[in-house]
């Protein structure tokens, strides 16, 4: 990931959309748009790869051009046969799992290339919604284990605390300060309290993507996503975080840079 980071362009943007891609295809199987109506597992497969390339070389403009051939094209692929009427759902979530996967994903190369930065501050860019992420995530774990009492979401994820979250909340906005001090060094003007509301509300969305893929999970009675990655689950299941935290930390710095 960072190798990909540092050189960013095509590399990255094609290391995303792979990931994206099979993401999309666990979403797919989750739910039930593989079973009823396995051409559009591929073609989602094939947006979500493209997502991220498209907005390396057009920008967000052209993801959301992709975005609306997806609404249109998908959906109407499903409908396509006698049976077609029946399997218009699929095809509806078809179209939402290439904007939700493919689409959010994307905004890490339009963090990473978008910005006009060059070189290592768009490098830099890029790696401080993960970096805030993996440090939200290990203070969120570890508090919780240490001082959880208090079920944050009992019926969607019975494992997470109220105070687990905060922990990580508050990690978050430590790595975010640290990050804009030192990694965005001479790019960041906005202070140390601006740097650490960006990272508080890039944890915050970052437990809130974890939090939609454990209710998707448990609606469909499952632990992981896949076993694609063993110890670790799915693609999604290492994403789901990313897929908000991204997007979050693009649209604070089109504000605040």
């Amino acid at each position: 990931m960072i190798a990909a980071a540092w050189v960013g362009g095509w590399l990255l943007a094609a290391l995303l959309g792979l990931v994206a891609a099979a993401a999309y295809a666990e979403f797919a199987r989750m739910t039930g748009i593989t079973q009823s109506h396995r051409g559009l597992t591929a073609f989602g497969a094939v947006g979500c790869l493209a997502f991220p390339l498209v907005v390396r070389y057009w920008g967000v403009g052209g993801g959301a051009g992709l975005a609306t051939l997806a609404v249109v094209a998908l959906p109407a692929l499903a409908m396509w046969g006698p049976a077609g009427p029946l399997r218009l759902a699929a095809g509806v979530k078809a179209a939402f799992g290439v904007l939700y996967v493919g689409g959010l994903l994307s905004f890490g190369t339009a963090l990473r290339d978008g910005q006009g930065l060059g070189g290592a501050g768009s490098m830099a860019l890029f790696l401080l919604p993960v970096v805030t992420v993996w440090g939200s995530d290990t203070a969120a774990y570890f508090g919780g284990k240490a001082l959880g009492r208090r079920k944050l979401a009992p019926r969607i994820s019975p494992g997470k605390t109220v105070e687990g979250a905060v922990a990580g909340v508050l990690a978050a906005a430590g790595v975010s300060t640290v990050c804009a001090r030192w990694a965005l060094e001479g790019t960041w003007t906005r202070g140390w309290v601006a740097a650490a509301a960006v990272g508080a509300l890039i944890g915050i969305a970052a437990a809130l993507g974890d939090l939609v893929e454990s209710a998707l999970k448990r609606q469909r009675g499952i632990k992981d996503s896949s076993k694609a990655l063993p110890g670790h689950g799915g693609f999604l299941d290492r994403i789901d975080s990313m897929l908000w935290a991204l997007p979050c930390c693009y649209f604070m710095m089109w504000l605040l840079l």
